[in-house]
């Protein structure tokens, strides 16, 4: 059984104009309705894909998005950093 699903958003997920397609959002919607949990992940900064998650419904305390290439993860309910291990300066 399926129980998550994580999705790149940069040239997987979103067009070449940064949209997110009929089809894309039929997929997510379905996996949501079957109670999947739908991950963003990008090497965006975190907080850049906080509006895709809200216009997808992946949102509240059950909605997490992956941001850094994997260095961080926030749940979106309360905007909670829930991970972060970033590099030091050397």
């Amino acid at each position: 059984m399926i129980k998550l699903v994580a999705i790149d958003m940069d040239g997987t997920l979103l067009s070449s104009a940064h949209n997110v397609s009929p089809l894309n959002r039929k997929a997510l919607k379905i996996a949501n309705d079957k109670g999947i949990k739908v991950v963003l992940c990008s090497g965006r900064r975190i907080h850049n894909l906080l509006d895709y998650a809200k216009e997808l419904g992946i949102d509240g305390d059950e909605g997490f998005v992956v941001g850094n290439n994997g260095a961080g993860a926030m749940r979106i309910g309360d905007n909670k950093v829930v991970y972060k291990k970033f590099l030091t300066a050397v």
